[in-house]
């Protein structure tokens, strides 16, 4: 997918903004204005979330989210019933799932306690902290560089 150079300036500008853990703790509206202080370009909550999307497809899986939720989510692709069942549980029952209430999803969807142990199984295999990885902690130049390059490879252009 191509991106253009107002795009790939938003897109650095948001991966310079992840945390420690490779979430965005900011809202949509605040970075927004922060690029238009910054970088001088005019965007809205739209576009900031339409190259977001783009930078959560990155490696390591789950950079970009928002929450936990929304990590976990973006790690499980469903091949399995075990998956599906594990991506119905952080859709639907997350709360529940939080606060191990697991006879109440398991209830509630109809399983087995085999079938809820195989899809938690599945959950807790996934990388809640995903910056990690990249120890984006002061997201040192060579990691920064890392997630810009796949940036690049992504859109299929030099920044």
């Amino acid at each position: 997918r191509k991106m253009d150079e107002r795009s790939r300036s938003i897109a650095v500008f948001i991966i310079g903004s992840l945390d420690d853990d490779g979430y965005l703790r900011r809202d949509l509206e605040s970075l927004s204005y922060d690029i238009l202080l910054r970088l001088n370009i005019e965007t809205d909550e739209q576009e900031v979330e339409k190259i977001l999307k783009v930078i959560q497809e990155f490696e390591p899986a789950g950079v970009g989210a928002r929450n936990l939720q929304e990590c976990l989510l973006l790690q499980i692709s469903p091949k399995n019933e075990a998956q599906n069942r594990a991506r119905t549980i952080l859709e639907e029952y997350f709360e529940e799932f939080t606060k191990k209430h697991y006879a109440k999803i398991s209830s509630k969807m109809g399983i087995t306690q085999e079938e809820l142990k195989e899809a938690i199984d599945e959950i807790i295999r996934l990388n809640p902290r995903p910056g990690g990885k990249l120890m984006i902690p002061m997201m040192s130049r060579r990691n920064r560089l890392s997630l810009i390059f796949s940036l690049k490879r992504k859109t299929g252009n030099l920044l």
